[in-house]
């Protein structure tokens, strides 16, 4: 009789500690751990509730630049920035689940926005796109791009936004390596729960085959982010690093839109997929610009219609 009242204190501890688990702070964890740099630490709290499936590469090609994986949050690792919780919504309808799945078992999707801030003395510099792709370009284009960054923003607009112009600032972190991706739950799981509003699965597609949609037969040089290509002058000198520096305009603030999952309610809360949304660019003299052109181009409508 004693060891039927532990178990059933035990269980009953763990059921309220997993059911009454809040998304927002596993969403709060995730970005505090970002922010520290802690690698293992982030790919942990990522995570499916239909299959535990990453990218390819791993859950760490979301946060690291040589992966090329669009969206990306390398310009947030180990970076410092402040950020506020706003709404967290549910997603309830449901794909039929199977006969034998028990309510405590069925998968749970939320969507929750972050307002996120550089005000604590970093700022991510936004780069032309063939700056970001390491091509030459002529100061007259760099004069085209600082008058409206917000033309063609989307076309690799994450990879864009790098933590420094220094070469070699794209190499993969030493810290990043090495870390492997096990699934913690081997069963079968039931449906995951969907809704047509925030389905932006699509945002989610192959980088390469996005970029050669977009971009054509000029692909090839745009399928990995380089370091920064030279601004030339007319006499053919180059401006320089902290000049551009400078001149470049820097992210502000943006939307971060965090998909959380999990794969019953006696389960923990895990990051499935994110999008960068609403971004606000600062510029030289007060300049501030808020894109509009930064949504994917495909199935835009979608995106759109979604938020």
């Amino acid at each position: 009789m004693l060891l039927v009242v532990v178990l059933s204190v035990v269980l009953t501890g763990i059921y309220q500690t997993h059911f009454e688990a809040d998304p927002k702070k596993s969403a709060a964890a995730f970005l505090e751990s970002a922010s520290s740099g802690d690698y293992k630490k982030t790919i942990e709290l990522f995570g499916g509730n239909a299959c535990q499936c990453p990218k390819k590469g791993g859950w760490v090609s979301y946060l690291v630049y040589a992966s090329s994986e669009e969206p990306n949050l390398a310009f947030l690792i180990g970076k410092p920035f402040s950020y506020k919780l706003e709404r967290a919504t549910r997603l309830t309808k449901s794909v039929e689940a199977g006969s034998g799945t028990l309510p405590w078992e069925q998968p749970q999707d939320v969507i929750v926005d972050v307002v996120v801030n550089f005000n604590r003395g970093y700022q991510p510099y936004f780069l032309p796109l063939a700056m970001a792709y390491g091509k030459e370009m002529s100061e007259a284009e760099l004069a085209t791009f600082l008058k409206d960054p917000d033309t063609d923003s989307w076309k690799g607009f994450t990879l864009r936004l790098r933590t420094s112009l220094e070469k070699g600032s794209l190499e993969r972190p030493e810290e990043s390596r090495g870390i492997e991706y096990r699934p913690k739950d081997d069963a079968h799981p039931a449906p995951a729960i969907v809704d047509e509003e925030y389905d932006d699965s699509y945002v989610y597609a192959s980088v390469d085959r996005a970029i050669r949609q977009a971009l054509g037969k000029e692909a090839s040089a745009y399928l990995h982010p380089r370091d920064p290509g030279l601004v030339l002058r007319p006499d053919g000198s180059a401006i320089s690093q902290t000049e551009l520096e400078r001149l470049l305009p820097r992210l502000q603030s943006a939307r971060l839109r965090l998909h959380v999952v999990r794969r019953g309610q006696l389960k923990e809360w895990t990051i499935y997929h994110f999008a960068l949304m609403d971004p606000v660019l600062d510029g030289e003299n007060g300049f501030s610009l808020a894109l509009k052109d930064y949504r994917p181009r495909i199935r835009k409508e979608k995106w759109n219609a979604g938020g």
